[in-house]
């Protein structure tokens, strides 16, 4: 289980709490349709951080970024 204070540099979205909080609770998500966030709850149980891609923008500016975590 996760333990109070660890800090970890994984990085995450906002899409994926419904993914990471329906892990935990043990509750599958419908699989009739594509979810974009994913579940979070490996990284976090045993600190192994998982590689992955995240791209963001700012509407305002039309500005991307690409983030790349250093796993």
């Amino acid at each position: 289980m996760c333990v109070l204070g660890t800090v970890t540099g994984q990085s995450a979205t906002v899409m994926d709490y419904m993914a990471t909080l329906a892990d935990f609770a043990g509750i599958s998500l419908p699989n009739d349709r594509q979810m974009d966030g994913m579940s979070l709850r490996n990284a976090l149980v045993s600190g192994k951080e998982v590689k992955r891609l995240v791209i963001t923008h700012d509407s305002c500016n039309l500005f991307c970024l690409v983030i790349e975590p250093s796993v």
